[in-house]
């Protein structure tokens, strides 16, 4: 993802909580009712990590989940879907596996993250902490409180790191 499609997709998100009259940080599950998703099940055989269906009669969207995702895995799968729709994406369907993804779902994987820890308070969690300034270790002990603050794994909180220092500047 391109700095210029980062700063794109912040906007996005930015205008989406914006139009909705929702703080940043809110919960993706208040995110995800307002976007008429629900948050389903497990589906066992599923090859993606979660898939979104069609619409119903009511408009209503499931997103059904591979068996056995730890709750930080299936929080960002759930964002993901979120994230396909906040970015108006025609088809969204699935979370892939791996690595490789179609710029699409590389797209919606940094939308998520930008739903689900915002720019601006993870900037000042960031600078306030003197991230950069510390040791590995005491990296680690911050990149966990992240972790535990937004529920998603350190994968996640490390990308975002850096995508907050690129976007940011630093």
């Amino acid at each position: 993802v391109t700095l210029d499609q980062m700063r794109e997709h912040e906007q996005k998100v930015k205008l989406f909580l914006d139009e909705h009259n929702i703080s940043a940080g809110t919960d993706i599950h208040v995110i995800a009712q307002t976007l008429n998703v629900t948050k389903g099940g497990e589906e066992p055989g599923l090859k993606s990590l979660a898939h979104l269906s069609d619409p119903d009669e009511n408009g209503r969207m499931v997103v059904t989940f591979q068996p056995g995702l730890s709750p930080e895995a299936t929080l960002f799968a759930l964002a993901h879907e979120c994230a396909h729709l906040v970015n108006k994406d025609s088809t969204p369907a699935d979370r892939p596996h791996g690595y490789n993804k179609p710029q699409i779902e590389q797209l919606a994987d940094y939308t998520a993250a930008a739903l689900l820890m915002p720019l601006d308070a993870v900037y000042t969690f960031l600078t306030q902490g003197s991230y950069k300034r510390q040791s590995p270790r005491k990296r680690m002990v911050m990149v966990r409180q992240l972790c535990k603050t937004y529920g998603v794994d350190e994968i996640i909180v490390l990308r975002r790191i850096q995508e907050v220092y690129d976007l940011k500047g630093f």
